[in-house]
């Protein structure tokens, strides 16, 4: 990257005077120089598709200055972010930080060595680490109901990247079990992978049945799959059939949808979401379209040649679904601000819309006085609140509810991608309706509880969150989508593209402006010194600024975390820094690491300065 700096130099000193235009004073010269001895570096476990850097400080423990010739690394999973630092005389008890960055590429000990050449001889470190494969270790709950979340504790898992969790399931008349493959995500810490449980259907009666089921996942970390090494089995459980007129629950929905998309399309044009706007506006059109095919009873499309009707059966059955989904959602905990008085956690049923699903389920509970026009204002309460409900304006609930909602769309996924296989046929016209209902829902409820956050941090949160759901599901949803046809597809397609809109509003997360210091060693002609000053930059989706201690713009190389900026003019010199950051679902990002500065001109003797820095916030 080229960056364009203009600024004088702040804050740097090094016998009073700044990089690059220090005064030659006279050094000591070398007598009786002894190496330091630094202590092995043990980078510990990192899960694999990540890297960790860390520090190895080098000082010099003599009376007289010690010249660095070169700093060289062995072991092809280590790397040296930026070679020169260090590089130079190195005054008598001055110090300088040597970056290293672990990477592992495979499930094994990694062994390396960093080689430091100096005047005296060779400095020799030990390197080590070990590359985690992901594993599942455990379900919370072990016996856990359909379209409920599920939590599988595992090691090894990359913090917040998309999962592809397989259930193995087999009903009890079906001769083999079937692999149903929905989409996840693993927490911000990396301790668990979230998903929601899909249901065990009985091949005759296509009712939701209890039974045993195996579950794997596949993170898929910067692009690449990372299959777990060890299995979990749980017991999924069945939920209550809901008595309700077929279709109503679906009509309902997709009505709400086509009406919340079209508000959606207007209050995102002046917001953080406007580049959303026409996407929006498309899918309230192509939701009219549905609508008015299951309101007819015509056949809205197909999938891989399965024609789709709307019969009753295949309305019952997608009804059930969204009513399973809908009670969910109704036993969510909310934040703690919503708990009852001194309790120190949320209760079930204060989540991010429970209590709107509570009332809405609360019409069906009594088929006999079920009452459709109240069943539907309902709905379009559960939609329009995701925007504005106290409960929703905190990330946890707010994400959790949103996720169940994908999750639901990702189970209806899970069963319509397989629709070229016979044993699922009689299923797909129902998981067809429900995808084309709950995917539009899903999209549509995380615009709502995004518009629902108060702070830059909290939006984030909501924000990354659902991008990584997107990113997991979306190579099934253009399989389906591109195997689709009539109003079906035109929903799928809206949709997708809503997906993808959303995710380009996301920023990378760590924008913001940061500040911090520096500190490290000034060499020249005859000598060097310890130096150390402020540092302030600011990041912009894709751009760096730096401000202090000289002005300079780039382009970051990455948004995972790691970067370079070279280029900033710090008076008789040029000056780069690197290194990555550090950002945890809430809390305000930081970052750390090396930087360097070599001689632009007239430098009075000035031949490098390098070191480290830390910044945030």
């Amino acid at each position: 990257m080229t960056a364009t700096p203009t600024a004088t130099p702040t804050g740097i000193a090094c016998g009073g005077a700044a990089i690059g235009g220090i005064e030659a004073v006279s050094a000591p010269a070398a007598k009786g120089v002894k190496l330091p001895k630094i202590a092995p570096v043990k980078f510990g476990n990192v899960p694999l598709g990540t890297s960790t850097a860390t520090p190895v400080a080098l000082k010099n423990i003599n009376t007289a200055s010690l010249n660095i010739g070169s700093v060289s690394l062995s072991g092809s999973d280590f790397s040296l972010p930026n070679p020169s630092v260090c590089v130079g005389p190195l005054a008598a008890t001055a110090s300088c930080s040597i970056q290293v960055l672990y990477k592992p590429s495979r499930g094994a000990a990694s062994k390396g060595s960093l080689t430091i050449t100096t005047s005296a001889g060779k400095v020799t470190v030990a390197l080590s680490g070990t590359g985690m494969v992901p594993k599942v270790l455990s379900p919370i709950p072990a016996t856990p109901l359909p379209f409920s979340p599920l939590s599988l504790s595992g090691a090894g898992l990359a913090p917040n990247e998309p999962v592809l969790v397989s259930f193995s399931i087999k009903a009890p008349k079906a001769k083999k079990s079937t692999l149903y493959v929905v989409p996840g995500q693993t927490t911000s810490d990396g301790t668990s992978v979230t998903v929601v449980v899909p249901p065990i259907f009985d091949p005759s009666s296509a009712m939701t049945l209890e039974g045993p089921a195996t579950v794997t996942a596949q993170e898929l970390v910067n692009k690449q799959q990372m299959p777990t090494s060890k299995a979990a089995k749980l017991t999924i459980g069945a939920l209550p059939n809901y008595q309700v007129p077929p279709g109503s629950v679906t009509s309902a929905f997709v009505a709400a949808e086509q009406t919340f998309a079209a508000s959606l399309g207007t209050q995102v044009s002046l917001k953080s979401l406007s580049s959303m706007s026409t996407t929006l506006m498309q899918e309230a059109t192509s939701l009219t379209a549905l609508q008015n095919q299951i309101i007819l009873g015509s056949k809205p499309g197909a999938i891989n040649t399965v024609s789709i009707t709307v019969d009753e059966t295949d309305l019952m059955m997608a009804d059930q679904q969204v009513l399973q989904m809908l009670t969910s959602i109704a036993n969510l905990p909310g934040s703690p601000s919503v708990a009852s008085a001194g309790s120190k956690s949320a209760a079930a049923g204060t989540g991010c819309l429970s209590a709107e699903a509570s009332k809405a389920l609360a019409e069906v509970n009594n088929p006999t006085t079920f009452d459709p026009t109240a069943f539907n204002a309902d709905i379009v309460q559960f939609f329009t609140d995701s925007t504005t409900s106290t409960a929703c304006n905190s990330p946890d609930p707010a994400i959790a509810t949103a996720g169940v909602v994908n999750g639901a769309s990702g189970v209806a996924l899970a069963f319509t991608s397989q629709a070229s296989n016979p044993a699922l046929a009689q299923l797909i016209p129902a998981e067809a309706l429900v995808l084309a209902d709950l995917g539009p829902a899903a999209q549509l409820i995380g615009v709502g509880v995004t518009l629902a956050q108060t702070t830059t941090q909290t939006i984030q949160a909501v924000q990354t969150s659902l991008m990584t759901f997107n990113s997991a599901a979306s190579n099934q949803v253009s399989m389906v989508t591109n195997n689709s046809t009539g109003a079906l597809n035109n929903t799928y397609s809206d949709t997708q593209n809503t997906a993808n809109s959303f995710n380009q509003t996301v920023p990378p997360p760590f924008n913001g402006s940061y500040t911090g210091s520096f500190m490290g060693t000034q060499s020249y002609s005859t000598g060097s010194c310890p130096i150390e000053g402020s540092l302030a930059f600011a990041v912009s989706g894709s751009a760096i600024m730096v401000t202090v201690p000289g002005t300079g713009s780039g382009t970051l190389t990455s948004n995972s975390g790691e970067f370079s900026v070279s280029g900033i003019a710090v008076a008789g010199s040029t000056c780069s820094f690197g290194g990555s950051f550090t950002q945890g679902a809430l809390g305000a990002p930081s970052a750390s690491g090396t930087w360097s500065c070599s001689p632009s001109g007239s430098s009075s003797g000035f031949i490098s300065a390098s070191g480290t820095w830390t910044a945030g916030q």
